[in-house]
């Protein structure tokens, strides 16, 4: 699962067609040219042989600067020897008011309660 203010993805295909809408629609003006998500400090701590949790940091920017930036609350699964993501929150705590990216419902809750998450409310 994939969740965050905006939305709830269950399964590979629905975080795949979303993602594919989401990204695709282009800002009108000024549009960036290019977006990158920058991972910075992660936190994974095992839970057990086949299961861990974590937190990871990142920073969204464009070549206009900037846009948001926040974390992901993700719980892993390890699957056929391979550790997969299955479970993560996308919460984000700080946005540029003029977002070309991020929806005005997460703006405001940014702005008015400091971070924008998963309607379920706290971190896991």
């Amino acid at each position: 699962m994939h969740e965050s203010a905006v939305f709830s993805c269950v399964g590979l295909q629905e975080i795949r067609q979303y993602l594919e809408s989401a990204w695709q629609s282009a800002p009108v003006a000024p549009a960036p040219r290019f977006r990158r998500h920058h991972i910075t400090t992660t936190q994974i701590d095992l839970v057990d042989d086949a299961h861990a949790k974590g937190r990871v940091y990142y920073l969204m920017v464009t070549d206009l600067g900037l846009d948001h930036c926040g974390y992901y609350v993700d719980r892993y699964r390890r699957v056929d020897g391979r550790w997969l993501i299955a479970h993560r929150q996308v919460w984000m705590d700080w946005a540029l008011p003029e977002s070309l990216f991020v929806p005005e419902h997460s703006k405001m809750l940014v702005a008015t309660k400091g971070a924008s998450g998963p309607p379920a409310g706290e971190p896991a």
